[in-house]
């Protein structure tokens, strides 16, 4: 996880990141992307990921550009309360 104002995942082998993983309905997605500023600022990427032994392919938001810079201290909080 890198963050660039605000978080993003970085892919790197060999490590991981936790994540929630909410199932979405198709009529909830046009809603969540104009909140994760989809696709200026997010785009989609496909991943796998693992819960109790079990694979499942679901989507994440990954930053298409920004440089490196520390969140402000009110959304790592959240960040780290999730």
């Amino acid at each position: 996880m890198e963050f660039r104002g605000v978080a993003t995942i970085v892919p790197c082998k060999g490590t991981s990141v936790p994540v929630l993983i909410w199932e979405l309905d198709e009529r909830d997605l046009p809603a969540l992307n104009r909140y994760e500023g989809y696709p200026r600022l997010y785009r989609h990427e496909e991943m796998i990921f693992e819960l109790n032994g079990k694979t499942y392919t679901g989507m994440a938001y990954l930053m298409n550009y920004g440089k490196l810079s520390s969140p402000n201290q009110q959304y790592y909080s959240t960040i780290l309360q999730g």
